[in-house]
């Protein structure tokens, strides 16, 4: 039987930054990591060392924002398709591509980017901690969501289980914990 190993993008970059700071913008080694993660799954559960019981590893995730905002304190113009944010995940993804049995799965952004602030300024603004005349363009970000990512996971999820052609107990078992760290 085959298994599919299916991998949330967004928070294994979340995880893999959190673990490996000195590597936050090493796409290369962000692939290679999510590759071997799945094939420890995968060996762990069939205590082998080949990849023929892989049917494929799917990556969900999406573009990055690459549209020009203007900074509302600074009234900068900010072209996030060069940002370093942009530059990794094009690097990630192209990587991720070039992997053997890996599908990268992308959705899209959503249309209403607005700016918000960043975590704790909220907080630091209603305690009164700093006021708004002191707040800078640092304290902000571009609020945005991702569409079409968790509908391709189930679109996906459904597509597999009905070939019938995978390890179902080990699939629906490892869903929520495709690339699990301790």
């Amino acid at each position: 039987m085959k298994t599919a190993i299916l991998i949330d993008g967004a928070y294994f970059i979340k995880r893999f930054r959190t673990l490996f700071p000195e590597h936050a913008a090493d796409a290369k080694r962000a692939a290679d990591l999510a590759f071997r993660c799945a094939l420890l799954h995968l060996r762990e559960r069939n205590k082998e060392k080949h990849i023929n019981a892989l049917y494929r590893i799917f990556f969900y995730d999406c573009p990055p924002l690459e549209k020009k905002m203007h900074n509302p304190i600074s009234k900068k113009c900010i072209d996030f398709a060069k940002s370093n944010e942009a530059v990794f995940r094009h690097a990630l993804h192209h990587e991720l591509r070039r992997k053997r049995k890996m599908a990268l799965r992308l959705g899209r952004i959503g249309p209403d980017v607005t700016w918000g602030f960043k975590p704790g300024i909220t907080e630091r603004l209603l305690k009164r901690e700093i006021t708004i005349e002191q707040l800078t363009e640092d304290n902000l970000i571009p609020n945005f969501r991702q569409k079409g990512v968790d509908m391709r996971i189930g679109l996906d999820i459904t597509s597999i289980a009905l070939k019938e052609t995978l390890n179902k107990s080990y699939a629906w078992d490892k869903i929520s914990a495709a690339c699990h760290f301790r």
